[in-house]
């Protein structure tokens, strides 16, 4: 059981020490049968074995993908934002966003618009580009996302977030439309008749059916956020590993049509459901050696679709199998694919964070769009992760190999999902795993990581964890709170507490 040693409620570690001595687990290894290999004092998974022409071409693509992760020339991390928002009707129905956005444009003179055939073969505004926001259409006709250009600090960032959210809501209120703060549509349903009708969204239907349609309806607040090619692949496991504590602390998604549905995020829990053999979606079965063995993993996953860069056209890749998909690496290996093949077919794998060359970031996704007044927690939560990703690994090797901690902190992925942080701890029988913790003892611990490389940073950042620290200290997530409002004053209320 991990003992802490903070002064509760603070965030900070007793007598100003980072490194204070502390019991963090009882009997914490039990088994040694993970599969391991160290070196340089860390465990490492043992990486799958592919035959030499395979390997050629993982070694071909991770050059090329090494080659285009740009350098950063900041003195702090940058970071991005894409936030999610769904929009309602008076009623609580889902509204519809392509209005919004042509409502935007007559608003705002200084909004480029861009255009995208959709299944009917015209062209249709799909995009708003601003100096530093973009508003573009998502999966969903009733949720549109609010992209933010990278920033130097989360201050910069609260006021873009928050200049594009006035806009927004403007807009909307024209058009009688509420904005929301949730992770999900409370009223509409996922279906077909919802989805916006971009071509891609449609040959996806085709490939993965309804399944699908779980991003109809769903919001999220993603963050991105500057690391080095050099340091991607360790901040990429650390990150991977602390999905569960990010799913509990920001779960709010918990109501879909007008029910409470069996997650308090119900976008994890619906998305958890895409090929969930293979984990195509959330957190992932293992972690990495290198960035070749990340490319690996990837390359085993189906290619569900084929887009041309040049010409934007979208198909289904054609199966060298018998079944109707195949694995990446068998259209790599045969030379039907390239670097850009691979671009789009990592596209389409959703875990809860994925590297981007193209902006030199890690991009964590498993928090659902917040509420408005708590708007800057995500974010916060995200960028000092990744701030405290390495000191949070050496904790971590203290006490265990990454490979048991990760087969430990999965047992949690979908307690959290279930409850946020509603859930009571198990007490795990005698053999059953090589790890045991205290899940809301490991959390704080985790949180006052994150305290502390906010701190750091020294630009008083640690202001906006002050809603995710109130949520761990009462054991209430956002998506628990709207339960509550549903149950206790019914529906009108809870839309008045969601809206902007």
């Amino acid at each position: 059981m991990l003992v802490s040693c903070n002064e509760p409620g603070t965030g900070r570690r007793r007598n100003g020490k980072d490194n204070c001595p502390r019991k963090l687990l009882d009997v914490c290894l039990k088994h040694q049968n993970f599969n391991s290999r160290k070196g340089s004092d860390e465990y490492l998974p043992t990486s799958s074995n592919f035959l030499a022409p395979e390997a050629r071409h993982i070694k071909a693509l991770a050059d090329e993908y090494k080659s285009r992760w740009p350098v950063h020339h900041t003195e702090r991390r940058q970071i991005g934002r894409e936030a999610e928002f769904p929009i309602i009707d008076q009623s609580g129905k889902c509204g519809d966003a392509r209005l919004v956005l042509q409502k935007l444009l007559e608003l705002n003179e200084d909004l480029e618009p861009v255009y995208e055939f959709f299944v009917d073969g015209c062209q249709y505004l799909s995009k708003l580009k601003g100096e530093r926001l973009e508003f573009c259409l998502e999966v969903g006709i009733g949720t549109l996302e609010l992209i933010t250009a990278p920033c130097l600090d989360l201050h910069q960032i609260c006021t873009l977030h928050e200049n594009g959210l006035a806009m927004l809501r403007r807009a909307c209120k024209t058009l009688g439309y509420r904005v929301l703060g949730y992770g999900v549509q409370p009223v509409s349903p996922d279906s077909h008749e919802l989805m916006t009708p971009k071509i891609r969204y449609h040959k996806l239907v085709d490939v993965l059916g309804e399944q699908w349609y779980s991003f109809v309806p769903t919001a999220s607040d993603q963050a991105h956020i500057d690391v080095d090619q050099s340091e991607m692949v360790q901040i990429l496991n650390i990150c991977s590993l602390l999905t569960p504590v990010v799913i509990s602390l920001t779960a709010n998604s918990s109501v879909l049509a007008e029910t409470k549905t069996q997650w308090m995020s119900s976008r994890e829990g619906m998305m958890g459901c895409i090929d969930r053999e293979h984990t195509r979606h959330g957190m992932p079965t293992s972690l990495y050696i290198d960035l070749e063995d990340w490319i690996k993993q990837i390359c085993q996953l189906d290619y569900l679709i084929k887009i041309d860069k040049n010409s934007g056209a979208v198909s289904a890749p054609q199966s060298l199998s018998a079944s109707q998909k195949a694995p990446f690496i068998d259209f790599l290996v045969s030379d039907n694919a390239n670097f850009s093949d691979f671009e789009a077919h990592e596209h389409y794998v959703w875990h809860s964070v994925r590297p981007r060359f193209t902006y030199g970031t890690l991009e964590l996704r498993a928090s659902c769009q917040q509420p408005h007044t708590e708007h800057m927690g995500a974010v916060a939560l995200s960028l000092g992760i990744v701030e405290a990703a390495k000191e949070i690994e050496r904790w971590l090797l203290e006490q265990a190999p990454l490979e048991c901690w990760l087969q430990v902190l999965r047992k949690y992925h979908p307690q959290a999902v279930a409850a946020g942080l509603g859930f009571q701890e198990e007490q795990e029988s005698e053999g059953n795993s090589p790890l045991q913790i205290d899940f809301f003892a490991f959390t704080e611990e985790i949180l006052c990581f994150v305290d502390q490389a906010l701190e750091q940073r020294g630009l008083g950042e640690q202001v906006y964890l002050q809603p995710i620290w109130k949520r761990f200290q009462e054991r209430k997530c956002p998506a628990q709170i709207a339960v509550d409002i549903l149950q206790n004053d019914g529906l009108p209320a809870l839309l008045d507490h969601l809206a902007l």
